[in-house]
């Protein structure tokens, strides 16, 4: 079964073999996983295998898709996943919860004019929040899978483009006050340098703000330990390895927001002190252990909860099996 119906480029075998960690460079690993999914269902399960990096503690696909079969299948096959004219449709639609607290984390870091450039937008849910909220602002959503360019409100833009380590679409304007990426970066083959590109994007009292999946979550929130692997993920982070990263491409995370326990949702702003990001304190044997068996008790619980009769147990497992493992994930730094 494939993304579209039919046989999906993801199915490809991956093409670029890694010698080191994509986000410090580390060559010490670990393996974590080897299943995964091709995108987002449990029907699509193939061989996928996950590294853990021992120096920033990062979990990256090893080997992977390359940059240019993943651009292959954004324009060829999630295109068609999105609708024709995505802001009129979320503005007319009700906002969710979700959406506003998203927003909402972010709001006091913005004034009433502020620049907005929201990168991989998709259907614009969150872009028509923040044109709600911000009726004087200055308001950008960008994603290769829109249909094409458009000014859809007097003070929207929509752009069909991509932006990466080696590509600016030229139709953005910077600087501007707030850059936003969620569920991006997860996504990018050279993190440290798309993170650095989306700083040259912002104004020097801007902020940048970014959401990526939680890897350390409970177990009840999201998807089986499976479906947490995709073809399309190359990096899974921690607060750990996600901080690092930051650091390293010349941001000083500001506020996380501790609601969130299913993402790690973070606002950042250029680093005063340029110097280079000390390097993180290596993970210990110990601290492999008790990633091991956070994922071993992750896959126990998604295993009944496709089981009949275990699943009416497993919400009372997984509670009881992350009660015990947050403790020693929190001693790890994890």
């Amino acid at each position: 079964m494939s993304v579209a119906g039919t046989r999906s480029l993801l199915a490809l075998p991956p093409d670029e073999p890694l010698a080191g960690c994509p986000v410090c460079g580390g060559a010490g690993a670990a393996r974590i996983s080897d299943e995964g999914v091709l995108f987002n269902q449990y029907a699509e399960l193939t061989r996928l295998t996950s590294d853990l990096c021992l120096t920033c503690g990062v979990i990256y696909t090893n080997p992977r898709h390359s940059r240019g079969l993943l651009a292959r299948f954004y324009a060829e096959e999630q295109s068609g996943r999105q609708s024709g004219r995505p802001l009129e449709r979320a503005l007319s639609a009700p906002e969710s919860a979700k959406t506003a607290r998203l927003v909402e984390f972010v709001r006091p870091f913005l004034g009433g004019r502020a620049r907005y450039l929201e990168i991989g937008c998709g259907e614009c849910n969150v872009l028509a929040a923040f044109a709600r909220r911000l009726p004087e602002g200055t308001l950008t959503g960008l994603d290769p899978s829109l249909a094409g360019d458009s000014r859809p409100a007097p003070n929207v833009a929509l752009i069909a483009d991509r932006i990466d380590e080696a590509h600016t679409p030229p139709a953005l304007a910077p600087p501007y006050d707030c850059v936003a990426a969620f569920h991006v970066l997860e996504h990018q083959h050279d993190p440290v340098a798309f993170l650095r590109r989306l700083g040259r994007l912002l104004a020097p009292t801007g902020v940048l703000y970014l959401e990526v999946p939680n890897t350390y979550r409970p177990f009840r929130l999201g998807k089986p330990v499976e479906v947490f692997f995709s073809t399309v993920h190359l990096c899974n982070h921690g607060r750990r390895s996600l901080e690092h990263l930051l650091r390293a491409s010349g941001f000083a995370p500001v506020a996380w927001d501790e609601t969130h326990r299913k993402g790690l949702r973070v606002v950042s702003t250029p680093a005063p002190d340029r110097s280079p990001a000390p390097a993180p304190r290596p993970l210990t044997p110990g601290d492999v252990a008790v990633i091991r068996r956070y994922f071993a008790l992750w896959k126990q619980y998604s295993t009944w909860r496709r089981t009949f009769p275990l699943r009416y147990a497993a919400p009372l497992f997984g509670a009881l099996a992350w009660r015990r493992v947050a403790r020693d994930l929190a001693r790890a730094g994890l």
